[in-house]
Formats: structure tokens, C-alpha cells, sequence
């Protein structure tokens, strides 16, 4: 009997499993995971494997997910130098046509319409007595054309995008027109102000609780889908009444075990990575259960202020992360968090100074009647902050009286100025210098990583997007195809592989393409470039020279 022969291996065929181990492995092999990826330029199927094929691949199996979210953490910074490859960076902007930018957009009017519903329900309360006619206002010129937008981004496509933008702002400033003539006096005249808090309210727990959804979404969509499953032991159940018992049942205990994990410093969960995300999911769970309450049973007025101050503080510093795809502010997030980090660190070394100082102050002037700014503990601290700032106040230093305290408070001032001012700034500053020293180059390369991260997050709350297949074009990348036919005879461009993947990136319409190269990019080719005229210049004179001997050498015969 004739033993069956083995399917034989296509060695020229993208390998998952080999890229894979490449990444995640114990050492990481980057010279294996970029053959691979070589493998996909100029052969759409192995591209589009490297996408990801629905049905076929979990989104946590793609080339994309592996890269940015590897189990690997010490592995992952440098494996991150592969979204750099020409077939990465395509297949970062195949996602982010066919999906990413409208995806983006919807989820940046919803948080512009959270950030305005937060305000607004801040700034006003259900008392029959009260009228917010500015907070109606806003809701009409502005909340009225977001509502607009976001209802048309169902309909954005992104080979149309000018003529998207073109009809939404033609429908926006139409709405605008009919605002003002008609219908703001009609509602001023006529709205029942309790009854707009109260929808206001309504919507602003509406978005909540999409914006939660999402970053539930996000946290548990690493996880592959029959692991999302609440396995109670009845069989009968309907996989989508399972993944629905699992995210009412296990995922609170999950969000909370690693969250405590997080605040002790042991991150296993990849959401928890980012540092946006370790500061919006608490957010956005007090903002539910803000909005609940408002609706069913307010806040007392002192602890609904300082709940809806402290999430508007939050909800509007947290929105400079949909700043990461633009063209300028992209680059320049990284920096920011590099610093940010310095401010931390730095913190740590001037609070004992810090407490020193104000406790000094305290004792110094607790006898004396005007001083106003030290004469309690909380004052003193405060008082003592702004000398970092350079707001020195001498007025309660020049009425001590006694000779000895007159003395002391003017030592105890002039070290403080010199050693804050002097010394603990210059290290600060020396810190975000070494932070940013070469930080435009760095950020680049982290900008593109937030890009695709950007798109990364988008397809966890979706799952997988499929590839189209008039997405890929049918001929080779290296062939030569007509452009403009004129007069009979065809105009030809040139589309070599390298060009289509790289080169040329189409603009996303924010600024920002993830194929620049970097200056340091630019000074390595072209240092590259200038060795290799430096060795045929050597090379050239070694053969003069042996030119010249053999001349001599025949001028003696």
C-alpha cells in the first residue's frame, strides 16, 4: 500500500506560525520576522495573510496585534521596529481606509458630544426656578451639527472623503441658518427647562455608556471569542447568552483584579499598558454613575460639583490622545508622556524639600499675627509650592521682630529660593532635556506606533475587518500600467513595489502618513551613501596607482 505523501511547503508563502515564534519567542529574531514580511511585497494573497483573513484568523493571531501587543514585554519595544517594514506600513494604511478613519471619526464626535453634555450637565441643575439659555444655545449650534456629523459618518467612504466633508458642511451650515432664523427664538420662547436638563442628562448617560462599552471592548478583546464565554454548565445555552453572562458575571471581577494589579505595579492585562487607558476606564465608570444619579437621584449640590469638575478636568485632558493621528500633535504626544514622567519622578525628590520647607514656615510664624500665608499648615504648603514658581512674598519675613527669627526666616527663605529655583529646576530641566534630546526623530517612529495602535483599538471593539477584494490591486506592483491615454498612444507610470507600498502614501486627510522617514533614516542612507563613494574613490586610486607603476615600468623597457 502506497504511503500518502505530506502536502509539501511552499517556502515563498508568509509562514504565521514562523513569524509568530520570531516575535514572541524567548529571544526575538527580527531578521526571521522580516523575511517573512519580505515574502508579501508584490503578492497580494500573502499580503492579505498578513492583514488578516476572516474566518481563518483571530484578530490576537495577526501580524499587527503580535507587534504592538507581544507577551513578550521585553521583546516589544524592538519588535515594534517592524511596523516600520514597507508591507506593515501597507497593510496599516489598508485599515486604515477601509475601517480606521471612519471608525476614528465617529469616535471623536462622540467624545467632542461627551465632553459638551458633561459641561452643560455641570453647569445646570433641575430647579424649576433656574434657565439656561446659553446651555441651549450650545446644544443648538453645536450639539445639533455633531449629532449631524456623526449620523453621516455611516455613510463616509474614503475614496469619497472630499465630497463627505463638502455635503456635511454644506448641512451643517443649512441647519445653522434655520437655527437662527427659527427655530432658537421658537425654543427660548417655549423649552421647559427641567425637561432639557433631564434630556441632557439622558444623552450624556447614552454616551457613557458607549464609551465604557468600548473600553470594555478593547480590555477583553484580546482575548479570543470562545474565551469571552460564561461556562455555567448548561449546554443548551446560546453562545451570544453566554458571552452576555460573561461580561455581566466575570468581567466586573476581571476590570477590578486588574486594576488593583495595575495600581500595584504588576500590569498583565495589554489594556492596561497604555497610559490613557489607565486613567479612562475609572473614569468612565464614575461618569455612568454620575449620569444614573442625575437622573434618578441627583447629588447634594457640594459633592455634584466637585464629582462633575473633577470628570470634566479628566474627560478634557483625556481628549488630546485623538490627537495621535495628526500630522504634528502626533509626534509630539510621545514627548509629552516622556516628560510628564520626568514631572513624576522629579516629585518624588522635591516633596521631602517641599514638606521641610512649609513645616519650617509654620513653626517659624505661628506666634505671629499677620502672617496670612503661613499661619496654618495647609496655607504654609501652599505658599511654600509657589516659591517654586517664583512667587516669593518677604512681607511677613521683614515684621519679625525678634533679631534671631528675623535671621532664621531669611536663611531659611534664601536656601529655599536657591535650592528650588536654583538646583532642583536645573534637574528637572536636565531631565526633559535627556527626554527629548533627539525627540523629534524618536517621536516619529513612536508616532507611527500610536497610529497603529489607534487602528489596533478600533478592531478589538469590532473584531477582525475583512479585507475587500478590490482593495489590492489585480495586476503585480512592478508592472508597468497605462495611466492617461492621449492622442492613441498610453502615458505610462511607473509602479514599482517599493513605490506603491511606501513611497507615495496616499494622504488620510489629518496630515499624517506613517511611511516619512525619519531625519536619522536620512542621515544613515545618506552616510551609507557617501561610504560607498569613499570606498570606489579608494578603489579607483589603488588602480591609478598600479596604472602609473605599469606605465613607468614600460617607459624603462
Amino acid at each position: 500500500m502506497a504511503t500518502p505523501l505530506a502536502t509539501p511547503i511552499n517556502k515563498d508563502a508568509f509562514n504565521a506560525t514562523v513569524f509568530e515564534k520570531a516575535i514572541t519567542g524567548k529571544k526575538l529574531r527580527l531578521a526571521v520576522a522580516t523575511a517573512e514580511l519580505d515574502k508579501c511585497i508584490d503578492n497580494e494573497h500573502e499580503l492579505r495573510q498578513v492583514y488578516g483573513v476572516l474566518g481563518e484568523t483571530g484578530l490576537n493571531e495577526t501580524p499587527l496585534f503580535l507587534l504592538l501587543q507581544s507577551p513578550q514585554y521585553k521583546n516589544r519595544d524592538e519588535a515594534k521596529q517592524l511596523l516600520e517594514h514597507t508591507v506593515m506600513r501597507k497593510v496599516i494604511m489598508l485599515k486604515w481606509k477601509i475601517f480606521g478613519m471612519r471608525m476614528y471619526m465617529e469616535q471623536a464626535l462622540m467624545y467632542l458630544l461627551l465632553l459638551m453634555t458633561l459641561t452643560l450637565s455641570v453647569s445646570m441643575d433641575v430647579s424649576d426656578d433656574d434657565a439656561f439659555p446659553a446651555q441651549l444655545s450650545v446644544w443648538l449650534y453645536i450639539g445639533l451639527g455633531l449629532v449631524t456629523a456623526l449620523i453621516a459618518t455611516y455613510f463616509f467612504k474614503y475614496s469619497h472623503r472630499a465630497l463627505w466633508w463638502t455635503c456635511v458642511l454644506a448641512i451643517v451650515l443649512l441647519e445653522w441658518l434655520v437655527v437662527r432664523t427659527a427655530l432658537s427664538p421658537f425654543l427660548h420662547a417655549h423649552v421647559v427647562w427641567p425637561a432639557f436638563v433631564y434630556i441632557n442628562n439622558v444623552l450624556l448617560a447614552i454616551v457613557g455608556v458607549y464609551f465604557l462599552r468600548f473600553e470594555l471592548n478593547e480590555m477583553f478583546g484580546e482575548l479570543s471569542e470562545n474565551h469571552r464565554e460564561f461556562d455555567c454548565g448548561i449546554e443548551s445555552l446560546s453562545p451570544r447568552l453566554k458571552k452576555t453572562l460573561y461580561y455581566i458575571v466575570s468581567a466586573p471581577f476581571m476590570v477590578v483584579a486588574q486594576f488593583l494589579l495595575m495600581l500595584l505595579g504588576h500590569v498583565e492585562a495589554n489594556y492596561y499598558q497604555s497610559d490613557f487607558n489607565k486613567v479612562q476606564l475609572p473614569t468612565f465608570i464614575v461618569l455612568v454613575v454620575y449620569a444614573a444619579a442625575e437622573l434618578i437621584m441627583p447629588f447634594k449640590a457640594d459633592a455634584r460639583l466637585c464629582v462633575g469638575i473633577g470628570l470634566t478636568f479628566l474627560t478634557w485632558a483625556l481628549s488630546v490622545q485623538y490627537l495621535e493621528v495628526h500630522g504634528t500633535a502626533g509626534y509630539l504626544i510621545p514627548m509629552m508622556k516622556r516628560m510628564l514622567h520626568d514631572v513624576y519622578r522629579f516629585m518624588a525628590f522635591y516633596i521631602p524639600f517641599q514638606c521641610a520647607y512649609a513645616f519650617a514656615y509654620y513653626l517659624l510664624f505661628q506666634d505671629q499675627e499677620n502672617a496670612d500665608g503661613y499661619d496654618t499648615i495647609p496655607k504654609s504648603f501652599v505658599t511654600t509650592f509657589l516659591v517654586m514658581l517664583g512667587q516669593i512674598e518677604t512681607g511677613p519675613f521683614d515684621e519679625l521682630a525678634d533679631p534671631t527669627q528675623y535671621v532664621l526666616g531669611y536663611t531659611l527663605l534664601l536656601t529655599h529660593a536657591t535650592l528650588v529655583i536654583v538646583m532642583l529646576l536645573n534637574v528637572l530641566v536636565a531631565m526633559m532635556t535627556k527626554s527629548v534630546d533627539g525627540g523629534m526623530e524618536k517621536a516619529k517612529r513612536e508616532a507611527l506606533v500610536s497610529f497603529a495602535e489607534c487602528i489596533l483599538r478600533s478592531e478589538k471593539t469590532t473584531g477582525l475587518m475583512p479585507l475587500p477584494e478590490n482593495a489590492l490591486p489585480k495586476r503585480k506592483l512592478t508592472e508597468l500600467e497605462p495611466l492617461v491615454v492621449v492622442d492613441d498612444a498610453p502615458m505610462y507610470l511607473e509602479a514599482a513595489s517599493s513605490k506603491d507600498l511606501s513611497d507615495e502614501p496616499e494622504d488620510d486627510g489629518l496630515g499624517f502618513k506613517p511611511d516619512d522617514k525619519s531625519s536619522d533614516e536620512l542621515v544613515e542612507e545618506l552616510a551609507a551613501e557617501v561610504a560607498s563613494l569613499k570606498d570606489e574613490l579608494a578603489e579607483m586610486r589603488r588602480d591609478m596607482r598600479e596604472m602609473l607603476q605599469l606605465l613607468k615600468a614600460m617607459s624603462h623597457l
